[in-house]
Formats: structure tokens, C-alpha cells, sequence
């Protein structure tokens, strides 16, 4: 077998990188299954926390035009909560970009 182009080690050196390589398509597949059940459990969560925001935001929307109501008959400023963005706090001259 002197025409052999591969000797021993080097048919050793080939099987081990040709399992190495085999490993890890194997790993990768596996993680991607694991990938894809969380990405399915995180659309849930995001669906679901979406739908909490509809009905909190119906329901404080209801409870600002009920107490809207109540101070037009009583003709007192309703209690809106102070806005905390920056546009609220800040002079427009601050919120400029600076490049």
C-alpha cells in the first residue's frame, strides 16, 4: 500500500475532524430545536403582556374620562400624572443632538 495517499496519522487526524465535524451539525441542530421553543415561548409571553397592556390601558382610559367627567361638573383640574419624558422636563435647546 505504498500508493496510499493518506499514512496512519494522517487517516486518524481525517476520522477525528470528520467526527468533530459531525458532532457539531449534530449540537447545532439541537440547539436550534432548544432556540426555537424558547423564540415560541417568548412570542406567548410578548402576546400575552400585549394583551395585559389593552386592558390596563382601556381601563385607565376609562378611569381618566370618568374623572374628566366629575371635574367638568365640579369644575375642578382633573389629577393627570406629571409626564416624566425628558420633553416634559427638559428645554427643547436640550433635547437637540449633539454631533
Amino acid at each position: 500500500m505504498s500508493d496510499w495517499p493518506l499514512n496512519d496519522t494522517q487517516l486518524v487526524i481525517a476520522a477525528i475532524l470528520g467526527l468533530m465535524l459531525i458532532v457539531l451539525i449534530v449540537t447545532a441542530f439541537q440547539k436550534t430545536g432548544v432556540t426555537r421553543k424558547e423564540f415560541a415561548r417568548l412570542q406567548k409571553d410578548v402576546k400575552r403582556l400585549s394583551d395585559d397592556v389593552k386592558e390596563l390601558r382601556l381601563s385607565e382610559e376609562t378611569r381618566f374620562l370618568k374623572e374628566l367627567k366629575a371635574s367638568k361638573a365640579d369644575d375642578k383640574p382633573p389629577s393627570v400624572a406629571p409626564d416624566s419624558s425628558p420633553s416634559a422636563t427638559q428645554p427643547p435647546s436640550a433635547l437637540r443632538r449633539v454631533e
